[in-house]
C-alpha cells in the first residue's frame, strides 16, 4: 500500500494508463476438469481500484474465476482463462499506449500435456503429463518497453533474506522496475 500510495502522489497531475493483471489462470484436463491456483483476484482488483480512484486510467485483465471485481463502472474489464489468453490479451494490449503495467496475476506455472475430449473416468488410474507453460512476466519489457513494470513473486518457503534475492532476480531476469513478494 505504501508504494502504491508513492506512485500516486509523485505524480497527481500526470494520469497514467495502468494495466493490472489479476486472478488466477485455469488450464484444462479434460471437458470438466482443470488445473489451477488459489488466487481470487483480490490483490489486483483492490490496485485497479485504487489506481482508478487516484484518478488514473485503468484496464484490468482479470481471470474469470475470480471471486473479488472492482465496484467502478469506469475500469475497463477483459477476462481471460487459460495462460494462454491471458499472455494474449497483453500482448493486444501493447498496441496501446501504456504507462504502467502491474502484473498480479498468478500465471499457471504448468499446464496439462494434452487436454481429453470428454469427462476422464474416475474409476480409472489416470496419470497427468505436465509441462512448463510460458513465464509471461519474461516478455513485457519487450513488449512495453517504456513502461513501468512491476512483478509479483509468490514464495511459501524461504527467509527474507533469500526472498529478497528472488525478488532482485526476478527484477534482472525479467528488466523489471520492480517485484511485490507475498506468500
Amino acid at each position: 500500500r505504501a508504494k502504491l500510495a508513492m506512485l500516486s502522489k509523485c505524480c497527481p497531475l500526470c494520469p497514467m494508463h495502468c494495466l493490472v493483471t489479476a486472478g488466477a489462470t485455469v488450464e484444462p484436463i479434460d471437458e470438466v476438469r482443470h488445473l489451477t491456483n488459489q488466487s481470487t483476484g483480490r490483490l489486483g482488483s483492490a490496485l485497479a481500484e485504487k489506481l482508478h480512484r487516484s484518478k488514473h486510467q485503468v484496464t484490468l485483465l482479470l481471470s474469470e474465476t475470480a471471486q473479488k471485481i472492482p465496484r467502478s463502472d469506469n475500469i475497463e474489464i477483459h477476462n481471460f482463462t487459460t495462460t494462454a489468453s491471458l499472455q494474449k490479451l497483453i500482448k493486444d494490449m501493447a498496441k496501446v499506449d501504456i504507462s504502467a503495467v502491474f502484473h498480479a496475476a498468478a500465471v499457471s506455472d504448468f499446464a496439462p500435456v494434452q487436454v481429453l475430449n470428454g469427462k476422464i473416468d474416475s474409476n480409472t488410474p489416470f496419470t497427468l503429463k505436465l509441462k512448463p507453460t510460458k513465464k509471461i512476466i519474461n516478455d513485457l519489457r519487450n513488449m512495453y518497453p517504456n513502461s513501468l513494470l512491476i512483478g509479483w513473486k509468490y514464495e511459501i518457503e524461504g527467509n527474507h533474506r533469500s526472498l529478497l534475492l528472488k525478488g532482485q532476480e526476478q527484477i534482472v531476469r525479467c528488466s523489471t522496475d520492480g517485484c511485490v513478494l507475498n506468500g
